[in-house]
C-alpha cells in the first residue's frame, strides 16, 4: 500500500479510548485500499473493529505467497478483498469476502510448505461462466494461542476450503448432497437409462455449462456378481428364439420367451443335453418317463384325448420349462468381453444423453475404459463420473 492518507481521531493512551479509523491509499498502480472501523488505540488486542477493502489487486504479484503455500506461481487474475475484523477481550473473529477474477496459475515453485491439493480443479469448480470465484471464508482464534498466526489461520482456512471442494467436487458443482451426480444407476444387464437418471445427467449438464473449464469422464463400470444372472439370461434367451426361429428383437426392445410355445420348448429340450444328469433329474421330477413303449402310448393318449390329462400335462410343462430355463441360465457361461461391452453401453447410453439430449460439448466429455464397479445396490449396479480441468 502505498499513498496513503487519511484520519485516526480519538488517539488516547486511556484503556477505555476509541479512535475512529478512515484510511485510503493506492495498492500497485492501479488497486485501491480503504480501512475503516474503531480501535482501542492503548489496547488493541481487548477491541477492535475494522472494515478493509481491496479492489483491484494485481494478483501476479502476490507470487511470492502463491509459491510458498501453493507451490505455483500466478500468472495473471485480479483480485478483490471485503474484510471485517472483531477482536473482544484478545478473541478474534473475522469475515473475509474474496472475489477473484480470472485467475490462471503459472509455473510450479519448489516450497516445502505448499498443499498438495490439485489446484487447477478447485478454481475451476469455483469459478463462474465469466471466470468468476466470489466466496466467503470466515476465521476465528484466539491471540493467546501460541501457535497463532494471521496468515496461518488465513491459510488454514482455505486449505480447508478447498479440500472440501476437491474430496467432494460434485457438491461442490451442484450443491446440497452433491453425491447422487458422482454415478448413474443401471438396472443389472441392462445398459438403458432409467427417468430418474436422464434427469441427473440434465442436471449435471446445466451445471457444467457453467464452468467451462471442466471436462468429465464416464468410467463404465460392470458388476460381475449383479450383471451376471441377467446377461446370462439375455445370451440363453437368444440362444432359445434363435432355435425357435423367432425374429430378433430391435436395438431398444427386450427379449421376451413364452415357456408354452412348444417351439420354445423343443429349443429347450435341446439345450437340456448341455446341462447333462442335472437336465435329467429335473425332467423326471416333473414330467416322469414312461416305463416301456406301451405304457408311453397310453400316457401320451391321455395327455391327447382327456381334459384332465391335457390340464395335467401343461401344468408340468408349464412347472417344467421355466425351471429348466433357470437350471441353464446357471449353467451358462457369460464371457469377459460381455461384461466389457455391457459397460462400453453404458458409457455411451450416458455420453449421447448429455451431448444429443442435452446438448453439452462432446469435447468436454470422455469415455475411460471399461472396469468392474467399485461400488453397487442390490438391483443397481453404478457406472462413476469424474471431473478434471480442460
Amino acid at each position: 500500500v502505498s499513498d496513503l492518507s487519511g484520519l485516526i481521531v480519538g488517539i488516547s493512551s486511556e484503556a477505555s479510548s476509541r479512535a475512529e479509523v478512515s484510511l485510503e491509499g493506492k495498492v500497485d498502480e492501479f488497486g485501491l485500499a480503504r480501512l475503516s472501523g474503531t480501535v482501542a488505540p492503548a489496547s488493541a488486542s481487548q477491541y477492535t473493529d475494522l472494515k478493509a477493502s481491496f479492489r483491484n489487486l494485481e494478483m501476479r504479484n502476490l507470487t511470492p505467497y502463491s509459491g510458498k503455500f501453493a507451490g505455483r506461481k500466478i500468472e495473471s487474475g485480479k483480485l478483490s478483498l471485503e474484510l471485517e475484523y472483531k477482536v473482544l477481550e484478545r478473541k478474534l473473529k473475522g469475515e473475509n469476502q474474496i472475489v477473484i477474477d480470472n485467475l490462471k496459475l503459472g509455473e510450479r515453485v519448489e516450497s516445502k510448505d505448499a498443499t498438495s491439493l490439485p489446484l487447477d480443479l478447485a478454481i475451476a469448480l469455483l469459478s463462474d461462466s465469466k471466470g468468476v470465484i466470489d466466496l466467503g471464508l470466515p476465521v476465528q482464534g484466539s491471540l493467546d494461542d501460541p501457535q497463532f498466526s494471521m496468515g496461518g489461520l488465513v491459510w488454514k482456512a482455505i486449505t480447508n476450503l478447498l479440500t472440501k471442494i476437491v474430496t467432494a467436487p460434485f457438491r461442490a458443482l451442484l450443491g446440497g448432497s452433491g453425491e447422487e451426480f458422482e454415478a448413474v444407476l443401471f438396472e443389472p444387464g441392462e445398459a438403458r437409462l432409467l427417468p430418474p437418471e436422464r434427469e441427473k445427467l440434465a442436471k449435471l449438464a446445466t451445471a457444467l455449462e457453467k464452468r467451462p473449464q471442466l471436462k468429465l469422464a464416464i468410467e463404465g463400470r460392470f458388476d460381475r456378481e449383479r450383471d451376471r444372472e441377467a446377461l446370462a439370461d439375455n445370451i440363453l434367451k437368444l440362444e432359445v428364439s434363435k432355435r425357435a426361429g423367432m425374429k430378433p428383437p430391435g436395438a431398444n426392445e427386450p427379449l421376451v420367451i413364452s415357456f408354452t410355445d412348444s417351439k420354445v420348448q423343443a429349443a429347450l429340450d435341446e439345450l437340456a443335453a448341455s446341462a447333462g444328469d442335472d437336465a435329467a433329474k429335473l425332467r423326471a421330477q416333473y414330467l416322469p418317463p414312461a416305463g416301456n413303449a406301451l405304457t408311453g402310448l397310453l400316457q401320451g393318449a391321455r395327455e391327447r384325448l382327456t381334459e384332465k390329462g391335457r390340464s395335467e400335462a401343461a401344468d408340468a410343462r408349464g412347472k417344467y420349462y421355466p425351471e429348466l430355463f433357470r437350471l441353464l441360465r446357471g449353467k451358462q457361461q457369460v464371457p469377459d468381453i460381455a461384461y466389457a461391452t455391457l459397460a462400453g453401453f453404458r458409457a455411451e447410453a450416458i455420453r449421447n444423453t448429455l451431448t444429443a439430449v442435452n446438448k453439452f460439448d462432446a469435447a468436454r466429455v470422455s469415455v475411460a475404459a471399461p472396469q468392474p464397479a467399485k461400488t453397487s445396490q442390490p438391483d443397481q449396479v453404478a457406472t462413476t463420473l469424474a471431473l478434471s480441468v480442460k
